[in-house]
């Protein structure tokens, strides 16, 4: 028996005796259900018909004690408990033939810029289509294949975020593993694929998370909401890494990095997980720690601890490729209340590294040799599954530890889903098509999905052996065996039975006395003690009556001390606003004063403005007249330049004829009596011009006369309005003035 179950303590002989039964009879009904399983099956597929409480580290159903529950329940030792609910009282776990269900395949597509044309959704029936183009060349016949079809649970394209896959995906797996059955969710694809992100998610936004933090959220909400059951959940963090692995939540590593003062510690000097499978084909793990928590918080410190130290490289196709598979394990243990049996179930939610071709990642060096590993450990599990699907007599499990590790994942009693992660870019088509294949052959996959229920030893043998001693009691009581005068003894053991009965939560406890004798005497005492307890009470109350009379008397009297005072200080606040409000009536009076007569004044200085714009318009209207005969002026000149051109063009003409001919005197005389006349003519014209020139200018100093007077007039007029704001300001109430603009809201001074 394991030391740690004990609790390292001496344990009867006849516990090991039990603890051998029963494990005697789980194997024999283990291998009875195998035989007739493979006698009814056209082909093996595998270990389907093994005990429901295998797990993936091995543990039988009494070796490891239940961790401290998050929330107890009453005591699961009830005396009156029927053997019928847990099989007749025999401490044997409970086996439910399984279910056989295919494994859940889904598609995600990830987000790209430069999405390719070559590929198509159906979303009605959940299909996706690759239609390839052949290449052409010259004198060859290419019969390659161009189009592929592969039907899936459900498509989430580019735009589906993460909440809506966890819900579709791994939230009915949570919730079945809440309920006793084992469940799986992997992510598979090439690199870059998006499947960390998946699986994990994005560490600083809530919108981000992946499946693994959703899924702690889930669990402790529904651990608050099922009243009914004690629930224990631990988790572990395994790391496979160059097909070894390593535990991420190790104690060693922490310890090291104390001992070695740097935050970095050599894989090779922390402890390797190790596995074997033992002689009745169960699976041990060691050196993989199980951490107990209490809730989200606890859980998403130690999720993101182990991914601090998972291994990380840079590629030509993924700054922040992973270059281990990863699986993280919720262990969840569900007891009823008032029940010994118990429910228990794993929940691996894997983070499998991408395949590479080392062509497009250029890998090289550790790389290169990391990713070696990683294909290799991926066709190792395309192995298992093509011996699953075509049914094979022999799976190669055995060949890597991450199909060691999934081996019941995969055809075995876990409710598992798959999520292939595809990237559609025009250069990853052969590898989304490959990926679509692999989940093609996964659907085909069944696994036979049980709930793992067994029954506490421990909590058997206690309800027994209250049987046996109440049984002992009741023969004693019905045999009529009484011993007369009771002992000090007697008395004693009857008080000490009486204060476990009183103190036992249990409502189903029983209080046996075995004779009439003891019986009278328990009566006696529990009478003394339920008058005590009256007395006591009684007591206690008036006490406190008296306590909360006296507490209310004082709160009274400062009460109506503090009335007295508010009273008064209320009179002082009535005679000071009564003098506020007079001062205030006096001061609106003699605004109102000011103001009517600031509004004569205003009316006044309106009248000498109206007039002064009347003698504006006036000398406008002369200005306009003075304009008119000036353009006339200018047309005159005009046309005496054009008269003075045609006179000159004349005597030009008049001179060259003389010159050619002789003309009389008479002609002569004539033309310079004409002459004469012009130039007279022209004189008149020049004197006109003369005095309208003056006219203009005398009209021009008349209005700069008046325009200055209208100025003056308009200082005046502002200056008077600046005299009244002022004066009004200084009339104003002190609230008013302070905030002159604007004006405060409801207030009724000549300022507004």
């Amino acid at each position: 028996i394991n030391a740690e179950y004990m609790g390292k303590k001496k344990v009867p002989f006849f516990v090991h005796i039990i603890h051998k039964m029963a494990w005697s009879s789980t194997l024999r009904t283990t291998d009875k259900a195998k035989t007739d399983r493979d006698r009814t099956a056209s082909a093996p597929r595998g270990r389907l018909g093994e005990t429901t409480s295998r797990t993936v580290i091995g543990a039988s159903p009494v070796r490891q004690p239940p961790p401290s529950s998050l929330r107890t329940g009453a005591d699961n030792s009830s005396p009156t408990r029927e053997r019928a609910a847990n099989g007749g009282g025999s401490a044997a776990p409970h086996l439910f033939r399984g279910t056989a269900t295919n494994i859940s395949v889904y598609a995600r597509i990830r987000p790209t810029e430069f999405p390719s044309s070559c590929y198509k959704i159906d979303f009605e029936e959940n299909r996706l289509s690759f239609n390839v183009p052949r290449a052409q060349v010259a004198m060859l016949i290419n019969n390659q294949r161009d189009s592929y079809d592969f039907k899936f649970n459900r498509i989430f394209d580019a735009r589906t975020n993460q909440e809506e896959v966890f819900e579709i995906v791994a939230k009915p797996v949570v919730l079945s593993a809440m309920d006793g059955i084992n469940g799986t969710v992997f992510a598979y694809g090439q690199t870059g694929s998006g499947k960390t992100f998946t699986v994990t998610g994005d560490t600083q936004s809530t919108e981000l998370r992946g499946i693994v933090p959703r899924s702690l959220e889930l669990i402790f909400q529904e651990v608050k909401k099922r009243h009914d059951c004690n629930f224990a959940v631990s988790v572990s963090y395994v790391e496979i890494y160059n097909d070894n692995g390593y535990d991420l939540l190790t104690p060693a590593r922490s310890e090291k990095m104390v001992h070695n003062k740097n935050l970095f510690v050599p894989r090779d000097e922390i402890p390797k997980v190790v596995m074997w499978e033992d002689t009745d084909d169960k699976m041990h793990i060691a050196n993989l720690s199980q951490n107990v928590i209490h809730s989200e918080e606890e859980g998403m410190e130690l999720l993101f601890l182990g991914d601090s130290f998972r291994a990380v490289s840079e590629t030509a196709m993924n700054e922040q490729s992973s270059r281990s598979h990863c699986i993280f394990t919720i262990n969840i243990q569900n007891r009823p209340t008032d029940s010994d049996v118990i429910k228990h179930s794993q929940l691996h939610l894997v983070d499998l590294a991408g395949s590479e071709r080392v062509h497009k990642t250029g890998a090289n060096g550790q790389v290169l040799l990391e990713s070696c590993y990683i294909n290799r450990s991926l066709h190792f599990l395309e192995q298992v599954i093509v011996g699953l699907q075509t049914g094979s007599p022999h799976i190669p499990y055995r060949n890597s530890l991450m199909t060691k590790m999934l081996k019941d994942s995969l055809g075995g009693s876990h409710k598992t889903c798959m999520v292939a992660n595809m990237s559609v870019e025009q250069t990853n088509i052969d590898e989304s098509i490959s990926t679509s294949r692999f989940a093609q052959r996964v659907a085909m996959i069944k696994n036979d999905v049980v709930v793992n229920e067994e029954i506490d030893p421990w909590v058997t043998i206690a309800r027994l052996k209250q049987e046996i001693r109440l049984l002992k009691q009741e023969i004693a009581f019905l045999k009529g065996n009484d011993a007369g005068v009771l002992t000090g003894d007697d008395r004693h053991r009857i008080m000490e039975l009486i204060k476990g009965y009183l103190a036992d939560p249990n409502p189903d406890a029983v209080l046996m006395i075995g004779d009439l004798q003891g019986i009278r005497f328990a009566f006696g005492v529990l009478k003394s003690m339920v008058n005590e307890c009256d007395s006591r009470a009684r007591l206690s109350l008036e006490n406190e009556l008296a306590a909360r009379a006296a507490t209310l008397d004082e709160t009274a009297r400062n009460l109506n001390s503090r009335e007295t005072a508010l009273r008064e200080e209320m009179a002082e606040k009535e005679g000071e606003v009564a003098a506020a409000r007079a001062a205030y009536d006096e001061l609106m009076e003699a605004v109102r004063a000011r103001e009517t007569a600031l509004n004569e004044r205003e009316a006044a200085t309106l009248t000498e403005g109206r007039e002064a714009t009347k003698r504006l318009d006036a000398v406008s209207g002369r200005e306009s007249d003075l304009t008119t005969k000036e353009t006339e002026l200018v047309a005159r000149e005009t046309a005496i330049a054009a008269e003075r051109s045609e006179m000159a063009k004349r005597e030009a003409a008049m001179a060259a004829q003389a010159k050619r001919h002789e003309l009389g005197e008479k002609d002569r005389a004539a033309d310079a009596d004409a002459a004469a006349k012009r130039e007279q003519a022209l004189k008149s014209l020049v004197d006109t011009r003369d005095a309208t020139i003056k006219q203009l200018e005398s009209a021009a100093a008349a209005r700069e006369a008046v325009v200055a007077d209208l100025q003056r007039s308009v200082d005046a007029t502002t200056d008077k309005q600046k005299a009244r704001r002022l004066a009004l300001r200084t009339a104003a109430p002190e609230g008013c003035r302070n905030n002159i603009a604007p004006v405060p809201p409801g207030c009724k001074c000549s300022v507004q």
